[in-house]
This record gives structure tokens, sequence and C-alpha cells, in this order.
């Protein structure tokens, strides 16, 4: 005699294992991404960590393509290449229709929520730090410098006001909206 829901729970958690596992990888992908775009220093030890976890799996893919200025297009085709994979595996458990276009759709959306909800987490987290007194750990520059695109352009049409820097509550907010906007 069957456990019951035994069955529920396994294809539960192996799906939670296997996008667990797609979109940590997937993460730190789009951190390598935004390391050059955003000019985040390269000798920054939270930079070297995320470098040598992904050069293994980039070497080979920057024979075929190559970086285009700062747009690292190996990194770009791997987590596409990967959100699909785990679209597409998530489908085949569930025997869902595999709609190439479906997927592909799902794959862009997926990885711009993923950026949008990165973002909003290292802006909340710097903005928490800065309340530390004199934290000079290296992932708070990397914090700050990977940012400041982001915050720059707020910066510059709103300055600190009273001695206060609200471009980390209005990008907060800007991406919330874009959030609920992609659903």
């Amino acid at each position: 005699m069957p456990f019951n829901g035994f069955e529920g729970n396994l294809e539960s958690a192996t799906l939670g294992l296997v996008n667990t596992l797609f979109h940590i990888f997937i993460s730190v992908l789009m951190v390598r991404f935004l390391l050059p775009l955003a000019r985040v220093n390269y000798f920054n030890p939270i930079s070297q960590v995320i470098v040598r976890v992904t050069d293994p799996i980039l070497k080979p893919i920057r024979k075929i393509i190559p970086s285009a200025g700062r747009l690292d297009g190996s990194v770009l085709v791997l987590m596409i290449a990967l959100q699909f994979a785990q679209g597409w595996i998530v489908s085949i458990m569930f025997d869902l229709e595999h709609n190439i276009s479906f997927l592909l759709a799902y794959t862009g959306l997926t990885l711009v929520r993923m950026l949008l909800t990165m973002y909003l987490v290292f802006i909340i987290a710097s903005a928490i730090m800065s309340f530390i007194p004199n934290i000079r750990h290296p992932i708070v520059s990397f914090l700050q410098e990977l940012i400041d695109p982001v915050l720059s352009p707020i910066r510059k049409v709103l300055p600190a006001l009273g001695g206060i820097d609200f471009s980390p509550l209005i990008a907060i907010i800007a991406i919330q909206f874009l959030m609920r906007l992609l659903g």
C-alpha cells in the first residue's frame, strides 16, 4: 500500500530543489554579468569569488561567444540557456505543453524579475549597512558600486535633502512598480 501524498511531496520537493539550484547559479551569473556593466572593482574579494566560481563554465563559452565592450555575451547566453532549461525541465516534470515561444517569453520575464528582485535586495542591504558606523567589509563597497548605476540618475534629479539621500527609497518604489507591472 503506497503512502498517501508521498508522490506529491516527492514531486514538490524535487521541483523545489531543481528551481533552487537553477536560481542560485543564474543569480551568481547575473551578478557576474553586472560586474563590468556597473564597473565594480574587479579586485574586490566578493568580485573575485564570483569570477572564480563562474570562470570554469564561462571560459569554453567565451571561445564561441565573445564580449562586446562591457557586455559579456557569454554570461548572457548562459543565463538565458539555463533559465530556458529550467522552464523546460519544469514543463516536463508537470507534463505541460513544451511551447518554445512560451518558454522563451517565460525565460525573458523570469530573468527580468530576477534582476529587479536582486537590485531590490541589494539596495535594501546597502541602505541597512549605511546605518552601521565604520563598517569596512568588502561587501559594502561591492554593493555600493553595484547599485550606483541605478541610484546615480535619481541623485542627479533629486539631490540629498537635509543631508538625507532619498534615492534608495525612490529606486525601491520604482522597482516595486515594475515588478507589479510584470505580474
